[in-house]
């Protein structure tokens, strides 16, 4: 599978496939990494970003940066992961 690219971010899943790093276009942090415990769980939440992503995709730059960065701070609450900030 290939990076997943929107004008607001970019996401792709690491080497052994559980975990996916979201680079923001326009943010200070170089990457997020989310690290899973398993490969399904990798994937469901690399398509729950992909969905919102596209359900957002008409708004502006600006309202889809808000809304994407609340759902990774407060709704991703459902998926069992750690998180690092590079």
């Amino acid at each position: 599978m290939q990076m997943f690219m929107t004008p607001v971010l970019g996401m792709d899943f690491t080497e052994d496939k559980k975990g996916v790093v979201i680079h923001f276009v326009e943010d200070d942090a170089v990457a997020e990494e989310y690290l899973f415990e398993t490969t399904d769980e990798a994937a469901a939440f690399f398509r729950s970003c992909q969905n919102l992503c596209d359900e957002v995709k008409e708004e502006p730059l600006e309202v889809q940066y808000a809304i994407i960065r609340e759902f990774l701070d407060l709704d991703i609450g459902k998926f069992n992961y750690e998180r690092a900030d590079y």
